[in-house]
């Protein structure tokens, strides 16, 4: 992915990223310019991207979900009982979401296996590793990029 971010956390793991733009990347994995790709497992399906690799690692080193947004200004000039029934409808579906990409996830990741993709699925030590590093690095950059109260609040939905 074309993300700087993205790419100082490969970089710092050892990997040689290389960013390209997706409607590129079946092609790419396909002839052999690049040897894998990071994506979720809906995109990888749902692109046939499986088609083109024969290892699949589950790591689950990034949550992916779309923000809901309001306007504060907006939100604010609502009557208190609608401010209310906003946030708990945007809880609610949060919480659906977050389980409706799971499950998604897992019947995908069948869907891979039973292709001929060889998963591997990370341990809970490993994936505690890869978070480590992350902080141990990127964290540091996105911090002084989007505030440490922000990585706090994210990181807070992890526990």
């Amino acid at each position: 992915m074309t993300n700087d971010l993205h790419v100082a956390y490969f970089s710092y793991l050892g990997a040689l990223p290389t960013p390209m733009a997706f409607n590129e990347l079946y092609t790419a994995m396909q002839q052999g310019t690049v040897d894998g790709e990071e994506n979720p497992t809906a995109m990888i399906w749902n692109n046939n991207i499986h088609e083109v690799q024969k290892y699949m690692t589950v790591s689950e080193h990034i949550w992916t979900s779309t923000g809901l947004c309001i306007a504060k200004a907006f939100l604010e000039s609502l009557p208190a009982d609608y401010q209310e029934a906003i946030r708990e409808a945007g809880a609610n579906a949060t919480a659906l979401q977050r389980d409706m990409i799971t499950e998604q996830n897992e019947s995908l990741l069948q869907n891979i296996k039973d292709y001929g993709v060889e998963v591997t699925e990370l341990s809970d030590e490993a994936k505690a590793d890869f978070q480590q590093k992350a902080k141990e690095s990127v964290w540091v950059t996105a911090a002084e990029l989007y505030g440490q109260d922000l990585l706090d609040l994210a990181d807070s939905y992890n526990k």
